[in-house]
Parts: structure tokens; sequence; C-alpha cells
């Protein structure tokens, strides 16, 4: 199969699943249409939410398959008009949580195109507009029984418990530190040993190719040191005590951290959202570029988590401190979290504001 990628797939591509007489299956699905007029055979919404509630997969809209076989009978493609693949995007919103497949459109010819709709696993669990949860069962999307939805609950509690404990041992690491700090950090979907690799299998050396892309965008700029740990890369940059005011963090896994004190802020200084913004951008187009060297195209849980800011003030303008408006934060932690696809990365501005808006919302601050 072509790969899982729809920004690869063409229609020539698609001939080759048609000639190959692929069948529908466990992560592959065809709809003859869009939107469907055929009632339960064309419920996309429901492929959608089995999907994403399964193990991901992709649906070729334009092609339609036999009801018995599953295997693809004819490939005609559907009728272009502007703004499809917002519409299927929409169409997939009606979701609990919403899903925001990746889709890509391949043109066929005589005004008919071919949409190609990937939907990655997900860490939540979905439910469809009517009620229900849906699960992949070989070729059909059929709603999940009372312990199958428990499932789906526990895996959803186990990523975020996930988290949060990533998050406390990260931190627990600089509680000596003090101060207030702000990590970023990337948990690519199904972690495995050996997506970054940073050491070679057989030998445990160093890969060199990989340790020269990590320092070949320069996060901290100048003055940083940098040392392999038992899992990965490490790179720092030391304070005038002697500790540690920044580091980022690359493990085999896929993990990618980054880690800074706040501590160049005044006591009283405001956390400014465009230095965020800022930030974020420089961070992502880091990962971004280990996570496209290593060929990773899945989906990845962005946290941008500030800790020790109880009191802390945020600034949406660099002019805020002639207004008398202030917005303290009222705990130690907050963390923002989205779940992210490799061609969003690459395209970050919308990433970036939904976040930084985020972060304004929390400290009770509207521009």
């Amino acid at each position: 199969m072509a790969s899982r990628n729809p920004d690869k797939w063409t229609v020539q591509e698609i001939e080759k699943i048609f000639s190959a007489k692929r069948p529908e299956g466990t992560t592959l699905d065809y709809k003859v249409e869009f939107p469907a007029t055929d009632g339960d055979k064309n419920k996309l919404e429901h492929v959608v939410d089995s999907f994403a509630n399964t193990q991901g997969g992709l649906i070729v809209i334009g092609i339609d398959a036999n009801k018995t076989s599953n295997v693809p009978v004819a490939m005609e493609g559907i009728r272009d008009e502007p703004g499809l693949i917002e519409k299927v995007t929409s169409f997939c919103q009606r979701i609990t949580p919403h899903i925001e497949p990746s889709v890509h459109r391949a043109e066929k010819g005589n005004g008919r195109v071919f949409l190609v709709v990937e939907v990655s696993e997900s860490n939540e669990c979905h439910m469809a507009s009517d009620g229900k949860f849906y699960v992949r069962i070989g070729a059909q999307s059929l709603p999940a029984d009372y312990y199958t939805v428990q499932k789906l609950f526990k895996k959803q509690e186990e990523f975020r418990q996930k988290i949060t404990d990533l998050l406390e041992s990260r931190r627990a690491n600089l509680v000596g530190e003090g101060g207030a700090w702000y990590q970023i950090i990337f948990l690519p979907y199904g972690f495995r040993e050996g997506l970054i690799p940073i050491f070679d299998e057989t030998t445990g050396k160093l890969n060199q190719e990989m340790v020269a892309t990590m320092k070949n965008v320069p996060i901290f700029g100048g003055g940083y040191y940098s040392i392999p740990s038992q899992f990965g890369y490490y790179q720092y940059v030391n304070d005038d005590r002697g500790g540690v005011r920044a580091y980022a963090d690359v493990s085999q896994n896929g993990l990618i951290e980054l880690t800074r004190s706040l501590s160049f802020l005044g006591e009283k200084d405001p956390i400014g959202t465009e230095w965020v913004r800022d930030l974020l951008g420089r961070v992502i187009f880091y990962a971004t570029g280990l996570y496209k060297h290593v060929h990773y195209d899945g989906t990845i849980r962005l946290v941008l988590h500030f800790f020790n800011i109880k009191g802390k003030e945020v600034a949406f303008s660099p002019y805020q401190s002639i207004f008398d408006e202030k917005y303290p934060y009222r705990s130690d932690h907050l963390v923002i979290q989205r779940d992210v696809k490799m061609p969003d990365l690459e395209n970050p501005p919308r990433i970036i504001s939904s976040m930084v808006a985020e972060l304004m919302r929390s400290f009770g601050a509207t521009p």
C-alpha cells in the first residue's frame, strides 16, 4: 500500500490500489460519493469515528466496493466543487471530541476528483453524533459494546496519566533549581524505541548523522553543551551559578522536550504572549526537522507547560504596563495541549494562535 501520508497520494497510486483489488479492512475503507445518499452504506462519520477509536485508517472517496467481498469495483471519482476538502473536514467535526483528519484531493480529470482522508488513531474516546462509540472490526464500523467503551475510556485515561506522570517526573528534576519554568514537549503516538535513531542498534555508538541533524538547528543559539544520555541526547545551557538554565532532550522513542527557566523575566515581569508565540514557532521548527529526518508522519501530542507561575501575569501587548488591569495566575501550573499531525507542524500558525489564545483565556485576559 502507498504511504499513509495523504500528501503523497496521486491518481496513479489510487489506480494501483484499485488494480490490486485491495479489499476494505481494518484500516481501509472506500466511499463512492460525498456526501452520502444511500443510507447506512456510506456513513462516513461512523467510519471516521471507528478509525479514530481503533487503529486509524484511510478512506478513499470516489471508489465503489462490492458489498459482499469489499473489493473495489469502480473508480469514477466524485464531482469536484469549491471547498470540498473543507466540507469533509467540517463533516468530521460532528464527532465529539472533534476529529480533524488530513484530506488530500487527486484530480481524475473531466471535473472529477478522488479524496483521500487520513484518520489517525486517537488516545481520546470519540462519540459520533448519534451518541454511539464506533470501532473498526474487519471492514465494518460497528457500535462498541459496553465493555469495549470501557476499554476506550481506560486507554484515554492511561494516556492522560502518562502525560501527567511525565510532566511530574520532568518537573521533579528541576525542583532544586527553583523559580518558574516552561516546558514544550512533543509526544508521538505509538512510542517505539529507535523512532529517532540516536544510537546504532548493534554497536550502541552514537549515530553521528542523527547528532549532526539535532545540532543543525541552533535551538539555543551559541554557548551550549551536549552529551548523550541513557535513552537519548541532551543539550543544555548553564546559568551563572552552575545550574541548568535551559535544556533540550531528544529521546530514542521520539519524545522531544525543551525546558527553560523563566528567571530572565523579572519577578514582576509578565509572560508576553508574543514571546510565547515566537518560542513555539522556533521549537516546532526544530522538532519538525527531526521528525521529517526520520520520516515520521503520525500524530503528535504537543504540550506547553508552565510551572511555579502562581502570581505571574500575562501580557498581550508591549504597552500593557500602562493599563491598570492585571491578570495574575492563581495556580502553580498551567498545561495546554494539542494533538497535531506532521502536515500541521509544517505550517504551524493556526496551532500556535490557538495555544496562545488558550494561554490568555487561562489568565482571564482578552485583548
